[in-house]
């Protein structure tokens, strides 16, 4: 091999390697939020009397969803939920669920969900921030403070995830 050659074939391979390594590293790689999340548990605390409540039960259902392309969803139900017939059984099962979808953000610990479709048409449009932190394969996600609604009093709600798929 001459030096002309050495030089391409040193070229090509370096090139081979870098795509390799970007086509083999999880999606996950640069975004840590990626992947498909299980609900595991959902605290909430009341901050003036400091009194927590598992307002969906001790078992809750959910998946939450980020995508490589910044899409986001989450549905998220109570523990014990029943079929519905009537229009109270029906109200019922909307006020034991939360599900939305939109966008998202990350910046440092923080992600941002700008909501385009919800469950409560109230949230579209919103830009909800939570705090977060991924712990091997846990994400814990803290919701900004807000007024309960069953409560009146301000809360902060935890949601602890596992993740499913990367």
């Amino acid at each position: 091999m001459n030096l002309r050659q050495m030089t391409l074939f040193a070229a090509l391979l370096g090139a081979a390697l870098f795509v390799s390594s970007m086509l083999t590293r999880p999606a996950f790689a640069d975004e840590p939020l990626v992947g498909t999340w299980k609900l595991v548990s959902l605290v909430n605390d009341d901050l003036e009397t400091k009194e927590q409540w598992h307002g969906f039960g001790q078992h809750p259902g959910g998946l939450i969803i980020f995508t490589p392309q910044k899409r986001y969803m989450v549905l998220q139900t109570a523990e014990g939920r029943k079929g519905s017939q009537s229009e109270a059984e029906r109200a019922k099962a909307f006020a034991t669920m939360f599900a939305m979808a939109g966008t998202y953000r990350v910046e440092g610990s923080k992600y941002f969900v700008t909501v385009e479709l919800s469950w409560d048409p109230t949230y579209v449009g919103m830009e909800l921030a939570r705090d977060f932190k991924i712990e091997g394969n846990r994400l814990t996600s803290i919701a900004a403070p807000r007024r309960g609604t069953q409560t009146g009093r301000m809360m902060v709600a935890t949601s602890v995830w596992e993740r499913v798929t990367q």
